[in-house]
């Protein structure tokens, strides 16, 4: 039996499992079991519930690892995991029960990602295609290739 832990990886908003990939050929590299699964991006308890079915379908400990806000997904998981043996925060939110990320995000100045964000009607964020950087203002004609 391998004593090695299996890895979930969770991904953070604006992204998804593929954005793991070097990160998953180098865990593959070494003998581990890693999966990093799609989240529905539609409310937090829609992606706590898809990590609660991954966990379910792991054969073992596992090790949970998420970078921003997957950490909120994480954390909102609770001690009851199950096969969870250990969570790895990767510049992600750790929030205390019943704390939300808006809550935090607007304790400060807006972050340059998510200054020009907004949010259509059935509540889904978007970033405007206009804009080139998170940290240049928006313009009015999209960057030409190169």
């Amino acid at each position: 039996m391998d004593a090695r832990p299996n890895i979930v990886l969770v991904h953070g908003a604006w992204a998804d499992g593929s954005c793991w990939s070097s990160v998953i050929e180098r865990l593959q590299a070494d003998g581990y079991h890693v999966t990093a699964p799609q989240f529905p991006m539609t409310a937090l308890a829609d992606d706590v519930a898809r990590l609660r079915q991954v966990l379910d379908l792991q054969d073992g400990p596992t090790i949970v690892a998420a970078h921003s806000y997957g950490g909120q997904i994480m954390t909102a998981l609770g001690a009851d995991a199950p096969n969870v043996a250990g969570l790895v925060y990767i510049a992600a939110f750790g929030l205390d029960e019943g704390e939300s990320l808006g809550a935090l995000l607007s304790k400060g100045p807006t972050p340059p990602a998510l200054a020009h964000l907004f949010t259509d009607k059935q509540g889904f964020g978007w970033l405007p295609r206009t804009i080139t950087s998170i940290t240049s203002p928006p313009t009015s004609t999209p960057p030409r290739p190169r």
